[in-house]
């Protein structure tokens, strides 16, 4: 009887902001902007003269945006990113492939360029459900926290309140604001595998179920799984018009050593969505 009088509260709701405030790291939050800006998404490329539009096949990708890395360094030095130059973001919107299947390689294209360039027309054979509403965006340095299930927030085993809680935090940086990010964390919808889906998917294992992490060269390759950083998160948009999945993003993931020599000719896409 006198225990079931004298039960011991309940223990107080840790502070997950300050438990991982160590472990945050510098993002660039890309946000709308009411004036003209050199970073958008949407609208046209400005595709240097030399350049065609991307296709997959015959069939013409969508321009998801364009970055310009002089105003995003200015907002954060990203020593792995050029200093200079644009970076323009094509994507296959009518596959959507998730970036699972080594085939989906060709269906998305990162062109950098230091060269001038003029706002390119869309392709008279891309569809109108394909062609994003142009946002202008302005560059906000953020600090985001990790991963519900990575180091060192997977360590403190949230049970399934202390889950929601987090993510609450987590979103909190965005202010409200569609979740468009450079470099640092990304907001993972599902698990937080990204790098080395990149990694093995790059390389020519399937990931779509358990063949490719299971494969004899997965145990070799996973080593690599470090280099990859991510290019460009892309947030459902309603200004732009835009919907990855149900209410997914859209990540661009490069090798740091490649990102530094100014290659983005083996970006990876992942797509993920609830």
């Amino acid at each position: 009887m006198f225990n079931k009088l004298f039960k011991r509260p309940p223990p107080p709701p840790r502070d997950f902001a300050a438990l991982l405030e160590k472990s945050r790291k510098p993002a660039v939050h890309l946000v709308a902007h009411p004036e003209r800006s050199t970073t958008y998404l949407g609208g046209l490329p400005e595709l240097p003269q030399a350049e065609d539009w991307p296709r997959r096949g015959s069939r013409p990708m969508a321009f998801i945006g364009q970055i310009d890395l002089a105003t995003t360094q200015q907002c954060l030095e990203v020593e792995w990113l050029p200093k200079s130059g644009r970076l323009l973001f094509f994507y296959h919107m009518e596959d959507e492939p998730w970036g699972f299947d080594p085939a989906d390689r060709d269906a998305w294209r990162v062109v950098y360029t230091t060269a001038p360039g003029q706002e390119s027309p869309q392709p008279e054979d891309l569809s109108e459900d394909y062609r994003l509403n142009r946002v202008d965006l302005a560059c906000q340095r953020v600090r985001v926290f990790p991963p519900v299930d990575r180091e060192p927030a997977a360590s403190l085993k949230l049970d399934a309140e202390e889950y929601y809680a987090y993510d609450e935090v987590r979103h909190a940086v965005y202010a409200g604001k569609p979740h468009h990010q450079v470099s640092g964390f990304p907001d993972c919808v599902q698990l937080d595998c990204m790098e080395e889906e990149a990694q093995l998917a790059s390389n020519g294992l399937y990931c779509g179920d358990a063949t490719g992490y299971q494969d004899a060269r997965a145990a070799t390759l996973r080593a690599g799984a470090r280099d990859w950083r991510l290019l460009l998160q892309v947030d459902t948009d309603d200004d732009a018009g835009v919907m990855w999945g149900d209410c997914g993003l859209l990540y661009f993931w490069v090798k740091e050593q490649d990102a530094k020599r100014g290659d983005f000719s083996n970006v990876w896409v992942v797509l993920q969505c609830s």
